[in-house]
């Protein structure tokens, strides 16, 4: 699932700051999305069921900035801090201080499983004295 797209980026960083970003490299904006969503995921995952049936607004805008800082060869320090407070809320969000607004992960509704009880031991070592 990806959090964020080049359509978004643009929208936010605007198309010509985005084209610069990628000058030479022609995959880079794709490779800096698919490694935003793979770290989104990894901590979204600690409390949320992946992948999530819809893209919170908050996990897009982490996304975008995360990408941004990627795909910056010099980022400057509004990057810098917008990186570092993408990824503490993701830090929040694994440890439970924030949230998304969706159903969190849970035990499943039912534990329809199978069952064994026993009476207990017929034979025991210490009865079986002589026995053998």
């Amino acid at each position: 699932m990806a959090y964020c797209t080049r359509a978004d980026l643009e929208a936010r960083f605007g198309g010509d700051v985005i084209a610069d970003l990628e000058y030479g490299k022609p995959n880079a904006v794709t490779e800096a999305i698919a490694d935003a969503d793979s770290l989104i995921d990894s901590y979204v995952g600690a409390r949320y069921g992946l992948p999530l049936a819809t893209v919170p607004p908050v996990l897009t805008q982490t996304a975008r900035d995360l990408v941004r800082y990627a795909l910056d060869i010099e980022p400057t320090e509004v990057v810098r801090q917008r990186r570092d407070a993408a990824v503490k809320f993701l830090e929040a969000l694994a440890q439970g201080r924030a949230t998304l607004g969706v159903p969190q992960a849970s035990e499943p509704a039912s534990l329809d499983t199978a069952e064994i009880q026993s009476d207990g031991h017929v034979f025991k070592r210490t009865d079986s004295q002589g026995f053998i």
